[in-house]
């Protein structure tokens, strides 16, 4: 989440420095088909709140490939507090592709709980576990918890303590509120 609040912010900053004139050559270059324009200018859109708009443009630069505006398609798809976009099969659709192109870990490990839970799709501790493993060595401590979670329980997995205790270990280091308390709960240690 902070990397995809991050990119928000060098995409709105330039507006908010250059005003109307940038927002046109955004725009310009959006309309003449540039992936990361659409992108910025879906960006801008969905902070106006104007998602009908923000909608069109991400979709044009999720086709194009851009992963954050197909990360920006799930978001739209799967925020239930605006209905009118809520769509769980579309909202993994466009995750599973950002999280194939790898780099975005939010995307990894969220397309790792749509699995995990059955969301827009069949339910597949195997694909999750997939997931949850590639953002968890990318330092995720969620995903890091989650993996020693499986590994404990051996869902989608071999049970297997050992790792499970080094994934929980590695979590709590990372800051995961809940990985203390499992840590000494599970006895973990003794791993």
């Amino acid at each position: 989440m902070k990397r995809i609040l991050f990119v928000f912010l060098i995409c709105i900053t330039p507006f908010l420095v250059f005003g109307q004139t940038f927002f046109d050559k955004i725009k310009k270059d959006a309309e003449a088909g540039d992936a990361e324009s659409q992108c910025m200018l879906g960006t801008t859109y969905r902070a106006d709140g104007d998602n009908q708009q923000a909608l069109y443009w991400f979709k044009k630069s999720a086709i194009q490939g851009n992963a954050i505006a197909q990360y920006s398609l799930w978001d739209l798809y799967y925020t239930k507090e605006d209905s009118t976009f809520f769509d769980e099969k579309q909202a993994f659709y466009w995750l599973k592709k950002s999280a194939e192109q790898g780099g975005m870990v939010e995307a990894q490990y969220n397309l790792g709980l749509m699995y995990y839970n059955g969301e827009g799709t069949s339910i597949d501790k195997k694909q999750a576990f997939f997931w949850f493993k590639k953002s968890a060595e990318d330092n995720d401590a969620d995903a890091q918890f989650l993996l020693g979670y499986m590994y404990y329980k051996g869902e989608g997995v071999l049970l297997d303590k050992k790792q499970a205790a080094f994934w929980i270990k590695k979590a709590n280091e990372n800051g995961n509120n809940e990985a203390k308390k499992i840590w000494e709960e599970w006895q973990l240690s003794k791993y």
